[in-house]
């Protein structure tokens, strides 16, 4: 008998408030003490701790108050006044139809004004895996922000499930296993909620393309996070998300040649497995939307 998931959705906007509130009240008091005591700890407890990818959202990026405190109350209140629960759930209820998972809490945390990479590169929504069932979205207000929510859950609720059904069964998340990773991971929010891609999935000319492949190559055993960040979100000799395109290049080759799979089947075949079967050529044909960067 199939299993009934069950669903929650914490949304943090009132304790970045109440925090708010506090700083309003106590002017003198210690930032950070008051940020740490009603906003991070209590997060970090019931969500974070414990994750099979708590790094994803390490208590350092929680950690430091944001000193825009004002902004930060303003982003809040707008996520708080906003249909982000009800999204959040009917969300959560339609990708589990496609590809039933583990019982999913899903974390609503407002970004920080200073937050260049959320406001910007992510247009508002970032979101990270805690481990399996455990989804975190970093929210802000920018334009159109709820409109880009369905996505971005439906990206890291993909990974929840392979959390859950694979975690245990590789030795080391290497670069090739994170590659693999994010790349099903961003075709299935485009399979489910088809439309604008993804920019971070085409991030690279053809020529960026096989040269940062050609530079991969070298690494795809390496599991050591610097590592994998270098090459995952950039750094001076790499672009901003060369890994994602990369990965969502290879998957697209493998479903190219594998059509018939369904979502899990394809989700639960080893990266090594998908590599090989994806015949990936970074010289081949490309998307007629994949013939430049989008960054």
């Amino acid at each position: 008998m199939r299993h009934t998931q069950t669903f929650t959705i914490h949304d943090t906007s009132t304790d970045m408030l109440r925090y708010v509130e506090a700083v309003r009240s106590q002017p003198q008091g210690n930032r950070k003490t008051l940020y740490g005591d009603i906003f991070v700890e209590p997060i970090w407890a019931r969500f974070v701790s414990g994750g099979e990818f708590e790094r994803n959202l390490p208590k350092e990026r929680l950690a430091p108050p944001p000193e825009d405190a004002e902004g930060i109350a303003r982003i809040a209140a707008s996520i708080r006044d906003s249909d982000i629960k009800a999204v959040g759930l009917q969300t959560l209820r339609k990708l589990s139809e496609m590809l039933p998972g583990p019982d999913t809490a899903l974390c609503i945390l407002p970004a920080d004004p200073a937050d260049a990479f959320v406001n910007r590169y992510m247009r508002g929504v970032s979101g990270a895996v805690v481990g399996a069932g455990r989804i975190a979205l970093v929210v802000s207000s920018c334009p159109g922000w709820l409109d880009r929510v369905p996505a971005a859950i439906a990206h890291e609720y993909h990974h929840s499930v392979w959390l859950y059904f694979i975690w245990s069964q590789v030795p080391s998340f290497d670069l090739l296993n994170y590659l693999i990773f994010e790349g099903r991971a961003c075709h299935f929010a485009e399979i489910v909620f088809p439309g604008t891609p993804a920019p971070w999935t085409r991030a690279l000319t053809p020529e960026q393309e096989s040269e940062q492949w050609r530079n991969m190559r070298c690494y795809l055993d390496e599991d050591s996070h610097e590592a994998q960040a270098r090459f995952m979100f950039g750094c001076e000799t790499v672009p901003l998300c060369a890994g994602y395109t990369i990965g969502f290049r290879i998957v697209q080759c493998f479903l190219q040649r594998n059509p018939h799979m369904t979502v899990r089947q394809w989700t639960l075949v080893s990266a090594r497995d998908v590599l090989d079967g994806s015949h990936y050529d970074p010289c081949g044909p490309r998307p007629a939307d994949a013939d430049k960067s989008h960054f």
